[in-house]
């Protein structure tokens, strides 16, 4: 069926139909009362102990209120179910005066055994309900009374089967949603060194799939850049650097090329040569604010403030709402003791968007170090305060 879904030869809706049928029937399989798991469970686990399947309703009951917190529709079935509740405790009581009965005095047909049912409702005063409710007990009695002939092997191997129905249920529908999903729980159990020495090992299997890629085809640019981005992982610098040389040297008038080597130089903390590839990416494309701010955050690490706060404002120039562009050029301002200038690029952040702390505790630090101390407070209260 999944199959089909996929090649497109079943209507979209069959496929969303499909989905909901799996979920209500998973959903029912789940071992809460009255749900048909439930109902397996009770008739496995507590015919035996009808107290015990009393309160194993009551949770129940508790789930699926749970389940109808804010919407009135579904509170209806806890409600219901709710009040069949003390039906299953006369239930229980009259089952526990007939076990009684049984030790004291071995039942041996069904007539004796009906006529012990009658004699024990009307012990419990139960002769007054309705003959439906009276009718209703009788039957549950006898069913129960077949049920505890059941041998334990019997109810095991039955409880197995249900747990598979819904265990494997649940598996497979996950596994369609989410392929791998088991090696994902597994992942969540791995000291830190196990995920590192995971981690390597997928990385050089990139960069063979990726060197497979590229003796089939030498100038596959995408094979190059996985690969580059697992050398680099792995901290092969020079090979990195070769595989991103030659991204470059194929695609010399593609803007990308540029920009992934000047990614892997900044990642290695070489911010000249990332601010080169930066200039070389906007002088084909000048008016991409994105390579600016990138451009601006290497010639910042790169001790070129100045240089920084130009590219900041030149994003600025394109895109007037880009309320970070504002604080790192605030925060880059700072730095050169421009409290003043600071303290505007935080204004203009603020009628941006008032609701952002950062622009806040941006002009409440130009503030103090301006030697505003009260208007300092006052910001970084409603920076905490945002938060």
């Amino acid at each position: 069926m999944a199959i089909a879904f996929h090649n497109g030869s079943y209507p979209d809706w069959t496929n969303k139909a499909a989905w909901v049928l799996i979920g209500l029937n998973l959903f029912n399989l789940l071992p809460i009362y009255p749900l048909d798991g439930g109902r397996i469970v009770d008739l496995l686990l507590f015919s035996r102990y009808p107290y015990l399947g009393i309160l194993f309703q009551v949770f129940g009951v508790i789930v699926l209120a749970l389940f109808g917190l804010g919407n009135p529709m579904l509170m209806a079935f806890p409600i219901l179910i709710a009040a069949s509740i003390p039906n299953s405790f006369r239930t229980a009581k009259a089952h526990g005066k007939l076990r009684q009965a049984a030790i004291e005095n071995p039942i041996a047909d069904r007539n004796n055994f009906l006529y012990a049912i009658f004699a024990s409702l009307k012990q419990l005063g139960y002769e007054k309900l309705p003959f439906a409710t009276r009718h209703a007990l009788a039957k549950e009695l006898v069913q129960r009374r077949y049920q505890l002939r059941d041998r334990w092997i019997t109810r095991i191997g039955l409880l197995m089967l249900y747990c598979g129905s819904l265990f494997g249920g649940i598996a497979g529908m996950l596994q369609a949603v989410a392929p791998g999903w088991w090696q994902r729980v597994a992942y969540a159990f791995e000291t830190p060194e196990q995920i590192q020495q995971r981690m390597a090992i997928d990385r050089q299997r990139e960069i063979d799939r990726a060197t497979k890629a590229l003796e089939a085809n030498p100038n596959d640019i995408e094979a190059y850049i996985q690969r580059a981005q697992a050398r680099s992982w792995l901290e092969d610098v020079r090979g990195a650097k070769a595989d991103y040389d030659r991204v470059v040297s194929l695609a010399t008038d593609e803007v990308r090329s540029y920009l992934e080597r000047a990614s892997f130089y900044a990642e290695t903390e070489n911010y000249q040569q990332a601010v080169l590839d930066y200039d070389r990416a906007l002088a084909l494309d000048p008016k991409d604010p994105i390579v600016y701010d990138l451009r601006a955050s290497a010639r910042s690490l790169s001790g070129d403030v100045s240089g920084a706060i130009a590219d900041y404002t030149k994003v600025i120039e394109l895109d007037p709402d880009d309320i970070w562009a504002y604080i790192y050029r605030g925060s880059t301002k700072l730095e050169m003791e421009d409290y003043s200038g600071a303290i505007a690029d935080a204004n203009a952040a603020i009628a941006i968007d008032a609701n952002e702390p950062d622009s806040y505790y941006l002009r409440s630090e130009a503030r103090r170090l301006s030697g505003n101390e009260q208007g300092a407070i006052a910001d970084e209260q409603t920076a905490d305060a945002l938060y």
